[in-house]
Formats: C-alpha cells, structure tokens, sequence
C-alpha cells in the first residue's frame, strides 16, 4: 500500500500547488485587464506582484522548521484557505490600497505550498525516483499559470472581473479540501521538536556552508528571470508585436506549457545523469539570457510561428530549471533539516521574487517599452553566469553533507503524525 500511495500523495501535492498557481501566477494574466480596468500602470501592476512577494520572504523562512515538527498537511491546507479568501478580497475591491493588501494576504497563503509539497515530495521518494516526482509536481506552478492565462481572460470577458476570482477562490479551496482528506505525512520522516537556537540563527547555519550558499544564490538569479516572464511576458508581447490582449495572453500560456513539460523533462533527466541535478540547473542558467535576449531582439515585425518558437524556448529554459534545483538543495542538507533549508533557500528567491517586478515595471515605464528591462535583465543573467563558470560549485556541496536520516543534537525521531 506504501509503494502505490506514494503516487496519491504526488498527486494531491500537484492538485495543491496546480490551484494555487491560479492565484501566485494569475497576475500575469489578469494584470493587462487590470490595466484597462482600473486604470493601472505597468509600475503599480509590478508593485502588486511585488507586495504578493513580501511576506513569504520571512514566511518561508519561519514555516520551514514548523514542516520539519509537524508536517506538511496542516500547514499546506491553511494555506490554500488564506489563499482562497485573498481572491475573494481581490474580487471586491477596486482601490489601490485595498488590491495591496488583498495581495498580501495571498503572500502570506502561499508560503506552506511550495516547501511543504517540495518536502512532501522528498521524503515519500526513493532518490531514483525523486526527480521525475519533484518534475512532475514542480510542473503545476507553470502549468497552473498556463491555466490562469485561458482561465481568466475568458472568464473575465464573460462573467465579469468579480465572477472570476471568485469562481478561482472557489477553485483553490475546493482542491484544499481534497488535499487534506487523502494526504497523510510520510511515516518515519523523522518529525523534530523544537530546537533551542532562534530560527534565523538556524538559518545562518545553514547557508554559512559554501555549497547551500551558492545553490540559493543560483536559485535566486534563476527566480529573478522566470519571474519576469511570468508578470510581464504578455504587457512585452503586446507592446513589442502590437497584438491584441487575448493574442498576447495566448503566447504566455505557450511559455507556461513548454515550462511545464520542461520541469518534468529535464527533472527526469537529472535522475538518469551523473551530478544531474547540479548540470541542469547550469544549463539553465547558461541558456535563458540567451532565450530572452532572443526575445527582445525578434523584428516587432514578426508575427505568428516565430513568436510561438521564441515562446517555447523561453518557457523551457525559464521555468525547467526548478525541479532539479529543489532536489540538488534537498540532497545537499541532512533530512531532518530538508524542510528548514528549502524554507530557507525559497525565502531568498522570493526576495528575488518580490523586487524584481518593481524594478521591472519602473525601468519599462522610464524608457517606454519592456524591451529595455528585458535587456538589463539578460546583461545582469550573463554576467552572473560567467562569474559562477569561474567560481563554480564544487561537485561535493550537491550531495548530501550528512548520513541520511542522522538527527542533529535539537532532534528527535518521534511517531508521524497524520
């Protein structure tokens, strides 16, 4: 029963994180009707996804040693009802001011979905195996915003603005549900308690280490780029090829796809690869400033199949990256710590998360165009990327620096909990 629950348990942690991308990714696709709704910019749009990204920077941090003592199952549920409710929030108010906190409050939602399915993932799956699972369950994020890109457009053109974050509040709460009536949290994970030390000295622990540090610094540059496809990707395609919303919309649900496919691909590719998960990632760091500068140098002329291929590739090499990265920092820590450090290690990224729309937006309304961030973005991608080929990550930081299992002197192996 063990052998074939496994697969229930990446399922429910996909429907989970499927769900909630229709609100963590739903600004990409909402945000161009916003813009004629409520008459906002290009900067106050970048700011809402900004504010969204603020309070998981110490959420994440602070949720990951509660994973690590009681589990992923409460947490994650909580956090698909508080994600639920900001969509209702969002539905009713038109202020700016209101919209701000509406997102903060989604921030605060999405904290437990990513580390508790990421550590979910990792302990329910043998090592051969983890990286097609951690694909597969990575994939939901692009895939849930592939959704909210057909999802919302023609929802909000038939039921109204309103009707439609309602209808996906509906949604994310419905698959909370379902999530906490099948999945249980893997037995023998070792649950720990309390530890003495501070959470944040805890941290510093952690990522004093060379190898964890220049993981989570990789992750963070990698983060910076797929979030700047996935908020201004569709405001880039209108304004670069002067396509309509619906059209420009279409080639963000291309990128999300193709990203989709990618994490499931190349996470499978890192289980079958020596020092895969660490190859991967590089490749694509290596290969998406290439993928954008591509992009905002394609002839505003063009239209059509090249749009779509330039789509593709940016999708893939934006967003395929995850899976591998997730499991390359899970097997670089011991296990009763997986759910400390990765909590750790995405509240960097979202750091990345949170500033990089602002400054996105701001520099696309000073020069009138999103071409020119995208530009910055690739210069600042590619001079990071030669930097690590100078100062590489040594092969030994990506494999475990513990015995698996081996508790630390503030934990202890106790019953699991369901």
């Amino acid at each position: 029963m063990h052998q074939r629950y496994r697969w229930w348990i990446l399922g429910v942690s996909t429907l989970t994180q499927l769900a909630a991308a229709l609100a963590s990714q739903g600004i990409g696709a909402w945000g161009v009707y916003a813009q004629d709704v409520l008459g906002l910019s290009a900067r106050q749009i970048g700011a809402l996804a900004t504010v969204s990204s603020l309070v998981p920077i110490v959420g994440l941090a602070l949720i990951g040693p509660v994973l690590d003592r009681v589990g992923e199952r409460m947490p994650v549920f909580l956090g698909m009802l508080v994600l639920a409710l900001s969509m209702v929030l969002l539905s009713a108010f038109t202020g700016y001011g209101a919209l701000t906190a509406a997102m903060l409050l989604m921030g605060a939602g999405y904290s437990p979905i990513q580390p508790g399915g990421s550590k979910a993932i990792y302990h329910w799956f043998p090592a051969q195996e983890r990286g097609l699972a951690m694909g597969i369950r990575q994939a939901a994020l692009p895939l849930g915003g592939a959704c909210a890109a057909l999802f919302f457009p023609s929802l909000i053109s038939r039921a109204g603005w309103s009707a439609a974050l309602v209808i996906a509040a509906g949604v994310i709460a419905g698959a909370g549900l379902i999530y906490l009536l099948v999945f249980r949290n893997a037995p023998g994970a070792g649950h720990r308690q309390r530890c003495a030390a501070p959470v944040w000295s805890a941290l510093a622990g952690h990522f004093r280490e060379p190898g964890l540090r220049r993981i989570a610094l990789v992750g963070a540059m990698l983060v910076s780029g797929q979030t700047a496809v996935s908020v201004f990707w569709v405001l880039f395609v209108r304004h670069r090829f002067g396509v309509a919303p619906p059209e420009a919309t279409w080639s963000l649900f291309v990128v999300q796809m193709s990203g989709s496919l990618a994490r499931i691909g190349l996470s499978a590719l890192s289980d079958h690869i020596a020092d895969g998960r660490r190859r991967v990632v590089l490749l694509c760091l290596a290969l998406m400033p290439v993928a954008l500068l591509v992009g905002a140098l394609l002839p505003a002329s063009f239209r059509g199949l090249p749009v779509v291929v330039c789509s593709v590739v940016t999708g893939v090499f934006c967003f395929g990256w995850y899976g591998p990265w997730i499991i390359w920092l899970s097997e670089s820590t011991g296990d009763e710590n997986v759910g400390e450090v990765i909590g750790g290690a995405m509240a960097i990224n979202q750091l990345a998360i949170a500033v990089t729309p602002f400054i996105f937006g701001l520099v696309a309304d000073a020069t009138g165009t999103p071409s020119a961030p995208l530009l910055c973005l690739c210069g600042t991608l590619g001079t990071f990327f030669a930097w690590n080929h100078l100062y590489p990550v040594s092969r030994r930081a990506s494999q475990q620096r513990t015995s698996a299992g081996r508790p630390t002197e503030c934990s202890v192996e106790t019953s699991p909990r369901g």
